[in-house]
């Protein structure tokens, strides 16, 4: 994944307030506004959520935009939300190239107090409407084309950062932001409280991933901190994330050690230990599984990429 000059990297971890939610800025304080430019064939997204807005489009190949336990595949100029609080991740439908521009923003920057009517009118209903969780918008549907172009200008000016581009960027978002206001007032279908359930079932239980992935975590344990029984917990993550709770922890596991590789000089064999791997043959097997190459390999392509 590339980020640009004082944006926060979505893959940073560990800051969590006493309610467990995570206090990654995106953007500034002054200026709470991220774009990211995602490789998902080298680099999928992989399950999160913020309490940030989250726009983007498909720019390049398919690939699957999942939300909650819905599963959308989007090709170049598809457009898609992804709502405050809603669990959701991305992958590559195809091989070859398949990328996409996102913004991730704090509708603060558009809504300003909490007392404006911009907040009260637009930003509330939206935020707030439990039958929204995030959509796209694919090709026929009205408003595409418009969306995927205000992401696309909101992705060049935060990126190229010419004079007043705050401005701008401003008052794109504020149009796309009505959009997306006008498009979920069709939102009608109520999502089952199931759903909403077993959401909530899975970030207890990723977050309790995140604090203790490099300790042994077993099933019992997974389970006992969204309060379930252990043959819930799996099902739980099947019907959500369509994986095992331990193939989960897996690739937790190894998206820290990725990031550990590229950005420290650490040891490869500490930072197998750091993220749960004791035995390191297993740590490289399971590497190479889900990234194609060995750590080795990895960190040094990694930097090959940096002095390009």
């Amino acid at each position: 994944m590339k980020t640009f000059e004082m944006y926060t990297d979505l893959e940073s971890r560990g800051i969590l307030d006493e309610t467990r939610q995570e206090l990654i800025e995106h953007g500034t304080v002054q200026f709470p506004v991220a774009v990211y430019e995602e490789d998902l064939l080298n680099d999928p997204i992989y399950w999160h959520w913020h309490k940030e807005w989250e726009f983007g489009i498909v720019t390049e190949g398919e690939g699957i935009a999942a939300m909650d336990n819905k599963q959308y595949r989007l090709k170049a100029g598809d457009f898609f939300f992804n709502n405050a609080e809603v669990l959701h991740a991305a992958w590559a439908a195809v091989s070859g190239t398949v990328s996409m521009h996102v913004i991730v923003f704090h509708p603060r920057i558009i809504g300003g107090s909490i007392e404006s009517v911009f907040w009260q009118k637009y930003v509330t209903p939206l935020n707030d409407n439990p039958h929204v969780r995030g959509f796209v918008l694919q090709e026929g549907e009205e408003m595409r084309e418009r969306c995927a172009r205000l992401v696309e200008q909101i992705w060049d000016k935060c990126t190229k950062k010419e004079s007043g581009y705050e401005f701008q960027v401003r008052n794109d978002l504020s149009e796309l932001t009505y959009l997306a206001f006008q498009h979920s007032q069709n939102e009608l279908d109520t999502v089952p409280k199931k759903e909403t359930r077993d959401a909530k079932r899975i970030k207890n239980m990723m977050l309790y991933i995140q604090e203790h992935y490099s300790e042994d975590i077993s099933l019992s344990q997974l389970s006992a901190c969204a309060d379930i029984s252990e043959s819930e917990c799996m099902r739980c993550f099947k019907r959500v994330i369509g994986m095992t709770p331990i193939q989960f922890v897996k690739q937790f596991r190894i998206q820290e050690a990725k990031s550990l590789l590229a950005n420290t000089s650490e040891k490869i064999v500490d930072i197998g230990i750091q993220c749960g791997f004791q035995d390191m043959s297993y740590f490289s097997k399971t590497f190479q599984q889900q990234c194609g190459c060995t750590p080795t390999e990895y960190r040094k392509k990694v930097a090959e990429e940096n002095q390009a």
